[in-house]
């Protein structure tokens, strides 16, 4: 899921605890601007794909 991240651990980690998803890519041209943190709703600084890893 490409998401919008704020750039903070405490967010990544709540999204993990959340979702079971980490963080595994943050792309130099994502396809989508996402101006939000999944986790906090403050401005993202990053737009990041988060994964199930296996």
């Amino acid at each position: 899921m490409l998401a919008g991240w704020c750039g903070d651990d405490a967010c990544e980690e709540g999204v993990k605890e959340e979702t079971k998803f980490t963080t595994r890519n943050i792309p130099f041209d994502p396809p989508k601007t996402k101006n939000t943190c999944l986790h906090c709703g403050k401005e993202a600084k990053h737009a990041v794909w988060f994964a199930l890893a296996y």
